[in-house]
Formats: C-alpha cells, sequence, structure tokens
C-alpha cells in the first residue's frame, strides 16, 4: 500500500509546515512566510531555511518491507528499532527488507528516516506491505532549538549526528530543528509555530561575533531578538547557549569573541533564561573540528553528550 500525503502527515516529525506538490510532498522547518525575510539577509539563506534539517518519518509497523522514493539524489538516512541501517545518498529509490538486528521480523518495528539537513528532502512515495500498521512514535517532550549552521549539523557526515539530533534521540523528543547555516540573532525571522514546545534551546553567537563592528552594534540586534523571544515562549523553559569555542576568535573591530558570549549570557539572564555555557560542551581542540568552527562527528558526540548532562543538571537543581 502507498501512504497517503495525509497518512504521511500524521508519521512527520519537525516540520511544522507541508504541503503536497506535483514534485511530490514537501516539508518545511520554517513558515514559507518568512523565506523572503530571510532572503533579504543573505540570499543563500534562500535555500538554507527550506533545508529539512530535523525532520524525520517516525513510525511503527509490522510491514515487512518499505519502498521509498524521493525526488533527487540526498541524504536520506534510515533507522531501524534506532539503529542506523541504510543511506540514501547514491540512490533515489530504496527497497527495505525490515527485520531486527537479528534478522528475525517481529510484529512491531521503529522506522525512523531522516530528512537531509542540507538539502530540501522531498518524498515522491512511501510504500509499505498491504494491510500493515502504520502507528506514529509517542515523544514524551517537545523541544525547538533555534540556532545557526551548528544546530543544522553542519559538516557531520551523518546528518542524523549532528547534536541537536542526538539530543531529541537521548529525550525521546518530538523536536522541531530551525538550525540555519550563517544565521543571527534576527529578531525579524522570529515567529510562533504551531508547535507547543515544552522546552526552546538557543544557540547563536557565533556570526554574530563576526558580523557586528562594536559591542553597542551586536546588543541593539541581540535585545530585540531577546525581548520577542520572551514575548513568544516566556512561559516555557527557555536555555540559551553561549557560543562554543572557535580557532579565530580575532576581534572584529571593537567586538571581542569575549564580549559577544557575556553580552549573550547578561541579556539570556536579563530574560529569565537559562544560560549553558558553551565554551565547557565541545573540547578546545581542533581535531574535534572540521574547520576549526564546526565540531565534526565526534565534537557533535561530546557536544551532545555535555549538553545531555548539562540539562539534568538544570533540571534537577
Amino acid at each position: 500500500m502507498i501512504l497517503r500525503f495525509e497518512e504521511i502527515k500524521k508519521i512527520t516529525v519537525g516540520a511544522p509546515y507541508m504541503e503536497n506538490t506535483d514534485e511530490g510532498m514537501r516539508f518545511y522547518k520554517y513558515n514559507p512566510n518568512l523565506f523572503s525575510v530571510w532572503t533579504n539577509h543573505r540570499k543563500v539563506f534562500g535555500q538554507r531555511v527550506r533545508s529539512t534539517t530535523g525532520i524525520r518519518l517516525d513510525f511503527h509497523t509490522n510491514s515487512r518491507r518499505m519502498d521509498l522514493e524521493i525526488a533527487e539524489r540526498s541524504r536520506f538516512e534510515i533507522y531501524i528499532d534506532g539503529l542506523f541501517r541504510y543511506s540514501m545518498r547514491d540512490t533515489e529509490k530504496l527497497s527495505v527488507d525490515i527485520y531486527t538486528s537479528l534478522d528475525q521480523p517481529l510484529d512491531d518495528v521503529r522506522i525512523t528516516i531522516y530528512f537531509p539537513s542540507h538539502d530540501e528532502g522531498i518524498i515522491k512515495s512511501l510504500e509499505l506491505d498491504d494491510g500493515a500498521y502504520v502507528k506514529p512514535h509517542k515523544f514524551d517532550k517537545k523541544i525547538l532549538f533555534m540556532g545557526d549552521s551548528i544546530t543544522q549539523g553542519w559538516a557531520s557526515e551523518f546528518d542524523s549526528l549532528s547534536y541537536a539530533n542526538r539530543l531529541s534521540r537521548y529525550f525521546n523528543a518530538d523536536s522541531v530543528i530551525q538550525g540555519v547555516g550563517g544565521a543571527c540573532f534576527y529578531d525579524d525571522c522570529l515567529e510562533k509555530l504551531p508547535f507547543e514546545p515544552d522546552w526552546v534551546i538557543v544557540a547563536y553567537g557565533t556570526n554574530d561575533f563576526k558580523t557586528y563592528n562594536s559591542l553597542e552594534d551586536f546588543n541593539i540586534h541581540l535585545r530585540a531578538y531577546m525581548s520577542k523571544l520572551s514575548v513568544l515562549y516566556g512561559d516555557k523553559k527557555v536555555f540559551v547557549i553561549s557560543p562554543i569555542w572557535r580557532e579565530d576568535r580575532t576581534p572584529k573591530d571593537r567586538l571581542t569573541f569575549e564580549e559577544c558570549r557575556h553580552a549573550i549570557i547578561s541579556e539570556a539572564q536579563e530574560n529569565g533564561f537559562i544560560h549553558l555555557d558553551g565554551s565547557c560542551l565541545v573540547p578546545h581542540d581542533l581535531s574535534f573540528y572540521t574547520d576549526g568552527l564546526h565540531p565534526n562527528d565526534t565534537g557533535f558526540y561530546v557536544y551532545a553528550n555535555n549538553l545531555i548532562k548539562a540539562l539534568d543538571k538544570e533540571l534537577n537543581t
């Protein structure tokens, strides 16, 4: 049986907005009405906000097989019962025999299909055995991530291994991951979603450090963002991660990296948000990075583990 669009919607995670087009089913982490706003900041954002970062299909089934067709080759990654099993980097069609790690069919198997973090993943069709059941996975909480390329999972060898995806799996969370490479604290791109999170995790700053010439200029944008964030999500538990270590910390005129970090910490606390120290999350060692800025898969592993510890500490005190 081929799942209809409405059936796909029920098992979709991380896409507050969806549409069915002639090309296939499209999934959005941002409101399409904001695409032009993003493009006004930088032309390249027009594509990056359309990328399907953090979006996945997550369901349980008794089907013995699954056939997936996508519009074009991209980094779809498929987990079966929590184990990475397939990648679609080199094909547009994939036929999967669904087995457990012991190669024995079960009456209930969890399938998680991660969409590409840097491309626009478009599904043409998803087919299961005739008569098989499809049940959406049940989550324990909802998390909204907002951030730059690091939140998007930039340079991760496997998109499903970014810190935000790892964190979502650990907390069994229904999450929306609004990571956009190159983004700063843009208050005009901040909008209430048709998604009510329990937690909001915000991680900007490293691009702001390289964008604004002075602390005064940076503070204007930072305060506008934090003020709007407070209006939209002040009733939620909001965590603000200050920028992680980066190799290039050369000051932009009068704005130093530490001034940028301290401004974020101060403004977060002023608004009643919980600050998590990014400088303690990833080792200050280039072997954990791809380019001195973006963590590699090992860096993301350490990032996620340390972030989980920091969150657990805050939630249990």
